[in-house]
């Protein structure tokens, strides 16, 4: 009984050789524009990302003339987001168009319903990350920062620390300062 469902042989290894030559050629790319790649990611991190999986899919299952459109795609994208990265760590305004700010979601006890509607975060989900950080209250967090990679970053009350000069790094979290309370 013959497979019908069952591509020929020639038409499986030849997907077999793309899928292998394009996640080697992925892994160089990678490799070759650094960690930033591989960083936790921001939103054009994401994207990239996404496009990169679905091009390299495509290319594995189409293999062909689209191999070498698939290669190049990567190349590409690869470069772009090394570029992006690379500007925006050396121009603010820049910065501020392809990142999310942070933003501040509990400060000194005192959830901040506004920035954490902004934000999109649930007062659940803050409360999942205070217990994974090991506080069972609100009242025992002096900051709740949702950074601009997502991740939530809580500082107790009693880790809160004495700013004595030099460069605060919670000036620039959006909501800091007051504003959005309520």
């Amino acid at each position: 009984m013959a497979l019908s469902w069952l591509p020929a042989w020639p038409t499986l290894l030849a997907t077999v050789a793309t899928t292998v030559a394009i996640y080697l050629f992925l892994i160089a790319s990678l490799r070759l524009s650094g960690n930033r790649t591989l960083a936790k990611m921001r939103a054009f991190d994401f994207v990239v990302n996404v496009a990169m999986g679905s091009i390299v899919a495509t290319t594995a299952i189409q293999g062909g003339e689209s191999f070498v459109k698939g290669l190049i795609a990567v190349a590409l994208l690869v470069l772009l987001q090394t570029l992006v990265a690379a500007v925006a760590s050396r121009h603010e305004r820049f910065n501020w168009l392809v990142t999310n700010e942070p933003r501040l979601l509990l400060k000194e006890g005192r959830f901040l319903p506004r920035e954490a509607h902004r934000a999109n975060v649930s007062r659940e989900e803050l409360h999942g990350a205070l217990r994974a950080a090991g506080y069972l209250r609100e009242e025992d967090v002096w900051m709740a920062i949702l950074e601009a990679n997502g991740d939530i970053t809580v500082i107790g009350k009693d880790q809160r620390p004495r700013e004595e000069g030099g460069t605060s790094t919670v000036a620039k979290v959006h909501g800091a300062s007051g504003r959005g309370e309520g």
